[in-house]
């Protein structure tokens, strides 16, 4: 499923389940939304691609990319995650995914580490958990049917 892109909805998807089903192992309070692929911050809420809130505040959030992220996209996610004082947030980079110059105090979490991370939370019953809660998302999200069509052929 991730080896198409799907322009970044595929990892963003992914990523989206992984931070559902850590938050439900670490800290059941917290609330995971992500928002459509390149539509974060539409709305006033909304600070990056993935926000993880606790008692209604953000403390921390996530912009998903699975291209080369620039310079620029960084210096954008830093000044949308600042105006909504959000001060904990990284990226997560999908398997095309790279940093153009990384920066050590930026945490960039590469998808597949988030995957090992959780599938030892959950164990052997890992592949099921990932599958009914990926399968949840994907009739509550806004994806195109391309990727949607992948899904279905991935997940079978």
């Amino acid at each position: 499923f991730l080896d198409n892109s799907c322009e970044g909805q595929s990892a963003a998807l992914i990523a989206d389940v992984l931070f559902e089903l850590l938050f439900q192992k670490i800290n059941p309070q917290a609330l995971v939304s992500s928002h459509p692929v390149n539509q974060s911050g539409k709305s006033s809420h909304e600070v990056l691609d993935i926000d993880i809130t606790l008692e209604k505040k953000v403390f921390c959030a996530f912009e998903v990319k699975d291209k080369k992220v620039l310079i620029t996209d960084m210096k954008h996610m830093f000044k949308k995650a600042m105006d909504k004082n959000v001060l904990n947030f990284g990226i997560v980079l999908g398997p095309h995914g790279e940093l153009e110059i990384p920066l050590f105090d930026l945490p960039a979490i590469q998808l597949s580490s988030l995957l090992g991370i959780v599938s030892v939370l959950y164990a052997n019953e890992f592949g099921q958990t990932f599958i009914d809660s990926l399968k949840r998302r994907i009739n509550s999200k806004r994806i195109s049917d391309e990727c949607r069509e992948k899904l279905h052929e991935s997940f079978r």
